[in-house]
């Protein structure tokens, strides 16, 4: 299970700079459309920059959510194999 464990670090942190990369670069989009008084810029740098922090706050959200639902399970299935090796003795 440590192999699970290390995979969801992995990709929570893979999602943040997913996510901290497309704010950025929506925040520049959006920064140089109010330079050029471009409305569409501005339109599109905002849902560059909202995705972006939406996928960060999955990451921080969520991800974690997975780490406990796996170490449930494997908490689980560690105290039905002891339960069944006192049972069966």
């Amino acid at each position: 299970m440590d192999f699970f464990k290390d995979a969801i670090d992995t990709l929570q942190i893979v999602l943040i700079l997913i996510g901290a990369g497309l704010g950025g670069y929506g925040i520049v989009n959006l920064l140089e459309a109010y330079g050029s008084d471009n409305a569409a810029g501005k339109s599109q740098g905002t849902k560059q920059l909202m995705a972006g922090i939406g996928i960060a706050a999955l990451a921080f959200v969520l991800i974690p959510g997975l780490k406990d639902l796996i170490d449930e399970h494997t908490a689980a299935a560690t105290t039905g194999a002891i339960i069944n090796t006192f049972l069966l003795r």
